[in-house]
């Protein structure tokens, strides 16, 4: 059998609440050469047996792979990659709905570039509504826009959940070491190292429906001393800032220093000592400078100390 065209992916942990909704919008496609690529993160629900029975009526295929441990969405990204029988990965929470003419837009779209621009981006980027219609963030300042996502969030400030269509040959040539720590590490530290060596178009058309509820485990409210994700922050600050130290200094100056100073106060709240964070940074004259602002910027807006 040939292989599709797109991988749909979407990582699940407890989903099946949410994808009867998601598999509705697939089959709504007009354009069928896909597949539905899943991950499950060991749910503990039934999502995985309502897959398997949604795998028996659909009108695309549905490939099932089953973590043995809980991997984190970070780690889910690279299995989902690695496993694609597609030459391009749409990637999709596991409540999140395609609009109608996704597919077929993103295939007309991509038909219509030239050879040659073809072959000098890593894929399409579109936008974002929520499910009741609103457009989520902000739009691109320019239409059919070649740039990445370093120049779209830095320079330009341009906000929201994005929709994005990737060359998989592409993707699985980014290589990054992950700790083994069971703990979230945001999935941005693998698409700053694809924007780091890839260019992409950017679109202002909206192609995914970014499901909002308020049963959404809002990682966001549970930040501070001791709580639960911090290594995981603490580690996406490091390396945001090792591997792109004179990249950001140079060209994001702004941005650069921001970093310097979230790698201290999310490091502080993963327990490490000052002596620890200082020892290693990759600006360490820079992080002593910036430590007693960190103290004073807890104190005042959080009221505790770090």
């Amino acid at each position: 059998m040939e292989n599709p065209l797109i991988t749909i992916f979407s990582p699940t942990y407890n989903a099946e609440n949410f994808l009867p909704y998601v598999f509705s919008t697939l089959e709504k496609q007009a354009y069928k050469n896909f597949e539905w690529l899943i991950v499950d993160d060991c749910s503990t629900d039934n999502t995985v047996g309502l897959l398997k029975e949604l795998q028996k009526s659909a009108s695309f295929p549905i490939r099932i792979i089953q973590n043995e441990t809980n991997q984190m969405v970070t780690k889910n990204i690279e299995t989902g990659i690695h496993n694609a029988n597609g030459k391009f990965l749409y990637l999709t929470g596991h409540d999140d709905g395609l609009k109608d003419d996704c597919l077929s837009t993103f295939v007309e779209d991509w038909n219509s570039l030239d050879a040659a621009t073809q072959d000098n981006i890593c894929g399409l980027v579109y936008h974002c509504e929520d499910q009741n219609g609103n457009f989520i963030g902000t739009e691109y300042p320019f239409n059919y826009w070649i740039s990445n996502d370093f120049e779209m969030r830095f320079k330009y400030n341009v906000k929201g959940e994005k929709s994005s269509f990737h060359k998989v040959e592409l993707l699985k040539t980014i290589q990054y070491a992950y700790p083994e720590i069971d703990v979230y590490i945001p999935e941005n530290l693998f698409w700053f190292e694809l924007s780091y060596q890839y260019n992409f178009m950017y679109i202002n058309k909206v192609m995914r429906i970014y499901f909002q509820h308020d049963t959404h485990d809002n990682i966001s409210k549970s930040i501070g001393p001791g709580k639960k994700y911090m290594a995981g922050f603490s580690f996406f600050f490091h390396e945001i800032i090792r591997k792109y130290n004179l990249y950001l200094k140079k060209n994001y100056f702004k941005i650069w220093l921001v970093f310097q100073f979230n790698y201290i106060r999310y490091s502080r709240y993963n327990l490490q000592s000052y002596k620890e964070i200082i020892q290693r940074a990759e600006n360490k004259n820079l992080i002593v400078l910036l430590i007693p602002f960190a103290m004073m910027y807890e104190l005042i807006k959080f009221r505790r100390f770090i």
